[in-house]
């Protein structure tokens, strides 16, 4: 069984989310967490074959975050899903050591696509960044 925790304070994209990878994946398990202390508490006490993160959560330092989820679980497969924009955005976290950035304006083939390259530890670039 594959597990997977979608930490996003959104109902609605986590629900949106949690639903298409499960049709993708219908032997995954999914945890969900709504902001960063409890995705951090749930990743330091599991071993997750993805983390798709937020990086807007109230009362979270997300730069903090994604290096402290990589200085317990240094192997930690990371998938940034985010609103905010990926040329500002993206460069700093995959330089961190996560290995995809995605847009939540991104279509359902590029979302698939990049769940499916991070899931199998590639790194995800969006046509934008790999433009640029």
């Amino acid at each position: 069984m594959t597990e997977i925790l979608l930490a996003d304070d959104h109902t609605v994209i986590s629900e949106g989310l949690r639903t298409y990878i499960q049709k993708m994946m219908p032997h995954s398990k999914i945890d969900e967490a709504h902001d960063g202390d409890s995705a951090f508490k749930k990743i330091k006490h599991k071993d997750y074959a993805l983390i798709i993160l937020d990086i807007n959560m109230p009362a979270t330092d997300f730069f903090g975050l994604v290096s402290n989820i990589l200085a317990v679980k240094p192997e930690s497969k990371i998938l940034i899903f985010s609103m905010n924009p990926e040329e500002i955005f993206a460069k700093k976290y995959l330089q961190m050591g996560v290995l995809g950035y995605l847009s939540k304006k991104a279509s359902i083939d590029e979302i698939k696509q990049a769940i499916n390259d991070v899931i199998n530890n590639k790194r995800y670039l969006s046509p934008l960044l790999t433009e640029m």
